[in-house]
């Protein structure tokens, strides 16, 4: 379970990583004022894909300690609460608590892949449209 938590927060680190270092494209694009649309529509798109997919792993929205009243947990809360019972107990977890790591594991591997994608299919081309214009291209940490 811990393995499954770290995973999602590493994920939606490198979520956020790629937005600042699309945002940061955008403004080097800006003061050397070169206009390249094709990179402004491909990175909305990207940008778009990302805060979708951050929305479903993490609840962006909940700021104080009455928000999860109006906010749903995500997916990163339900990890975060598994680990919490799994691992205050001085027993062999439950066979419920298997089956919602089953269940966790499962909900999770869509998102990976939603982020395989993006990083393996839409990243590479922003990149090939910043060699174009000779700007440092997007890093992937992992």
């Amino acid at each position: 379970v811990k393995d499954l938590l770290n995973t999602c927060h590493e994920v939606i680190g490198d979520i956020r990583n790629l937005r600042s270092q699309i945002k940061s494209v955008e403004a080097r694009l800006k003061k050397q004022e070169i206009n390249h649309e094709t990179y402004k529509k491909e990175a909305e798109e990207v940008l778009s894909a990302l805060k979708t997919l951050e929305d479903q792993l993490i609840q962006t929205k909940s700021e104080s300690s009455q928000d999860p009243i109006n906010y749903p947990s995500m997916l990163d809360d339900q990890i975060a609460y598994l680990y919490s019972i799994v691992n205050g107990q001085d027993d062999r977890p439950t066979e419920g608590a298997y089956k919602r790591f089953d269940d966790l594991v499962e909900a999770f591997a869509v998102h990976q892949e939603t982020y395989d994608e993006i990083k393996e299919a839409m990243v590479p081309k922003l990149n090939q449209n910043l060699e174009k214009v000779g700007l440092q291209l997007i890093q992937m940490e992992r």
